[in-house]
């Protein structure tokens, strides 16, 4: 049995590598975006939650699959003002998809040159009644989807499935509604929780 006292004012190293590590933590945590709520020592405890100005992220499932050109048989395109100013912005046509009696979708050519380039799906379950799909390369699969979720008519929220397997992986909000985005956030594992954030 040793008798020796341990030295006034020693630091026990463990105690040093617990600070070190919850440091690290959360350094990385609002360097990403996250919101500490607790911080402890010996328990090495962290909880940080999503930013509280980045919306809600929309589920995956509720992307519908783009319509088939095979709807378009028949369908002619009709003029679109979006604006009121009398000069048609867009051509487009519209179509029941599941025969209830209900317009539901409607096609957009909004360079005119006969291909559909955005995709507008009617649902009321969906944030601002309605799910936009661009296809700006017009390959017929969209490459985002939109949403206007406080229906000001205006698209807010956007989403990628970047390497199309049916789940969101990036997202991109307009916060202060100026048609700019200024916020994307990263979810890498596909979970609906955002790994990451960065201004715009």
């Amino acid at each position: 049995m040793s008798n020796e006292q341990p030295k006034p004012g020693g630091t026990n190293p463990w105690t040093v590598l617990g600070v070190l590590a919850l440091v690290v933590v959360a350094v990385y945590t609002v360097a990403s975006g996250g919101q500490i709520k607790k911080l402890g020592i010996f328990g090495l405890e962290v909880e940080f939650e999503q930013r509280q100005d980045a919306p809600v992220p929309v589920e995956s499932e509720a992307v519908p699959t783009l319509a088939p050109a095979s709807l378009m048989a028949g369908s002619q395109w009709l003029p679109m003002d979006f604006n009121g100013d009398g000069v048609t912005d867009a051509q487009f046509w519209e179509t029941d998809s599941n025969g209830d009696g209900i317009i539901d979708y409607r096609a957009f050519d909004t360079d005119f040159n006969g291909r559909v380039d955005q995709h507008v799906y009617i649902d009321p379950a969906q944030p601002g009644g309605a799910i936009y799909g661009f296809d700006p390369q017009e390959t017929g699969i969209a490459e985002s989807w939109g949403w206007d979720t406080d229906w000001d008519r205006i698209t807010d929220t956007w989403a990628w499935d970047l390497n199309r397997n049916g789940f969101f992986d990036q997202w991109a909000w307009d916060r202060n509604r100026d048609r700019v985005i200024d916020l994307y956030g990263y979810d890498r594992n596909e979970d609906g929780q955002m790994e990451e954030y960065r201004e715009q």
